[in-house]
């Protein structure tokens, strides 16, 4: 059996028809019949787990036995897809980390025939689709996607795991627009404000110099803040969507004065220009 990693899943171990993986914050040990080997771990690694799964002896699946108190539903990163896992009494867990190579090799074959048609329309059936992550796979890559399965559970179970790919994907946007929009004017003006200090615009008296030292000073903070506040949108984002609200907006505000000229540069001379986020729950 190959090792599958990534993300919030790794595979540990495999042999003697079980197999030993790490999914979110859990270790969990399930049956895995094609593992007939030996195990590489030593047999206190495999009772470090929180969870086993043991098959029943007739159709109703088995069980699971934990060690302590744990969430049986969360949420996890895999392949570049998020998945919501549910450790159900069949011991499947809506995941098939195997699958990676598979998902990543639709993602490539659909971007390379959306490029040589110049991204015409693809349409793609997915049969027995599980918990999409075929199908989620296919739409990353720009596919519009039929997802079929008999059980209307695992259906919606899909359905579930996409809303939450969707957020994410979400919240990549949100970054790279919050690097793009606050970012490039401040560097901007970071920039021109190093030129007027190196005498290129003409000498300056003391006055002059201290007011643009402070402006570039301040606006280096001011960089260094944006930065500290991708790390907690990373973090924000998919807890507010959670929550069912709508998106993130990022504003650059700026003053005028009353002759109608912007104040950016006395904002940042102060140190005070305010750079926020508002959630708006209607979207």
């Amino acid at each position: 059996m190959a090792v599958q990693s990534g993300g919030d899943y790794q595979l540990l171990d495999s042999g003697a028809m079980r197999k030993l993986e790490r999914i979110g914050p859990y270790l969990l040990v399930r049956p895995s019949l094609q593992a007939i080997w030996q195990p590489r771990l030593i047999d206190s690694d495999w009772q470090r787990a929180d969870g086993v799964y043991e098959r029943g002896a007739d159709e109703d699946g088995g069980r699971w036995q934990f060690s302590h108190k744990v969430n049986r539903e969360f949420e996890v990163l895999f392949g570049n897809l998020q998945f919501h896992i549910k450790l159900t009494n069949f011991g499947h867990m809506g995941l098939f980390a195997e699958q990676a190579a598979n998902w990543e090799w639709l993602r490539q074959t659909i971007r390379g025939r959306m490029k040589r048609t110049n991204d015409r329309n693809l349409y793609v059936l997915n049969l027995f689709a599980y918990t999409g992550g075929s199908t989620m796979a296919c739409s990353q890559a720009g596919a519009h996607c039929l997802h079929l399965d008999a059980a209307r559970g695992v259906v919606d179970w899909a359905r579930k795991n996409a809303e939450l790919s969707e957020a994410s994907r979400l919240k990549s946007q949100f970054l790279a627009k919050m690097s793009h929009e606050l970012r490039t004017p401040l560097n901007s003006v970071i920039g021109y404000t190093e030129l007027v200090l190196s005498g290129t615009y003409g000498p300056l008296n003391d006055t002059q110099r201290d007011r643009l030292e402070k402006v570039v000073r301040n606006g280096h903070n001011l960089l260094g803040l944006i930065r500290e506040g991708e790390g907690v949108a990373a973090a924000v984002v998919p807890a507010a969507r959670a929550t069912g609200a709508g998106k993130f907006g990022v504003e650059l505000g700026v003053r005028t004065r009353k002759d109608g000229s912007a104040t950016l540069a006395d904002e940042l001379s102060r140190g005070t220009l305010r750079v926020f986020i508002e959630w708006s729950g209607d979207h």
